[in-house]
């Protein structure tokens, strides 16, 4: 049986951009396994909301609830509602 080719291309997508995230986690201590993606530079809103929010507490992770729940597919205003939910709600379950 044949695995799905979106399989293969959410993989290799996830181990390119993981590389350089696990240096940090690694050796700095920067990132966790899971927390709220490292905003981009231009992604102001998003920067400027989750430091509102209290988002920007939480140490960012290779992955997180809004990655999990639709990653670029879904809106800035609903990754900070995800990542707002992780916040109030993170948990070794969650």
């Amino acid at each position: 049986m044949f695995l799905e080719d979106s399989f293969f291309e959410e993989l290799c997508y996830f181990t390119q951009e993981a590389q350089d995230f696990l240096k940090n986690l690694v050796f700095k201590g920067d990132l966790n396994f899971i927390g709220p993606r490292p905003a981009l530079y231009n992604q102001t809103e998003l920067i400027s909301e989750r430091k509102r929010l209290g988002i920007s507490i939480l140490k960012p992770g290779i992955t997180g609830w809004a990655q999990v729940n639709g990653r670029d597919k879904i809106s800035e205003k609903k990754k900070i509602d995800l990542d707002c939910y992780y916040l109030k709600n993170k948990s070794f379950k969650l």
